[in-house]
């Protein structure tokens, strides 16, 4: 390929990015289940759950002082992506490996959500994950959202 076509092709590439917002997406995340093993669910527009190719997954006590680190973390042992609809906290999928933890969860504590990776569509996209379900605290039997 000559150095002109390069230029023409990356413009096309910056033209299309510019033109599905910046070339990222986000994901909803949900948060259900018991304390000590709570669901993390993805979903996009409209909240329905969606399989997404997750790439990592970060936790942090949302209250900690700076610099915080992440309670648990998983992420890719390769360049690739795993497909699911769902993580359990505590349990990297097949695919994914440990980064850190998982350190237990406790109840009337706040923590943060997050999450990310590709979208697998024309174009294949990142996409990260949050939102008012993400903000979490364990109280009455249940996860609640605390908002930002």
């Amino acid at each position: 390929m000559t150095g002109a076509h390069r230029i023409v092709v990356g413009s096309g590439v910056a033209v299309l990015c510019l033109g599905v917002g910046a070339c990222s997406t986000t994901m909803e995340i949900a948060i259900t289940g018991p304390l000590g093993s709570p669901v993390i669910t993805f979903s996009g527009p409209g909240g329905r759950a969606e399989r997404v190719c997750l790439d990592s997954v970060t936790v942090y006590e949302a209250g900690a002082p700076a610099p915080r680190s992440p309670i648990w973390r998983i992420g890719n042992a390769e360049a690739g992506c795993v497909t699911v609809e769902s993580v359990t906290y505590g349990r990297a999928p097949d695919g994914l490996v440990t980064r850190e933890g998982p350190a237990p969860l406790k109840p009337n504590t706040r923590y943060e959500f997050s999450g990310g990776g590709w979208t697998r569509g024309m174009p294949n996209i990142p996409w990260y994950g949050g939102g008012p379900g993400a903000r979490v605290i364990f109280r009455d039997g249940a996860w609640r959202s605390v908002g930002s």
